[in-house]
């Protein structure tokens, strides 16, 4: 995942959780914070 996507997707999941005028959608929340974990630098120093 480029460092692009990697911001588009934190940048969608605080609109989710803090924007009250977005829906709040749990499937999309769960499949967006194992997207970022995936990503992270931890989850690759983890995997090593």
């Amino acid at each position: 995942m480029t460092d692009t996507e990697f911001n588009q997707k934190q940048e969608e999941l605080d609109r989710l959780l803090n924007d009250p005028e977005t829906a709040l959608r749990p499937d999309r929340v769960w499949s967006l914070l194992e997207d970022l974990a995936r990503a992270s630098p931890d989850a690759e120093r983890a995997a090593a």
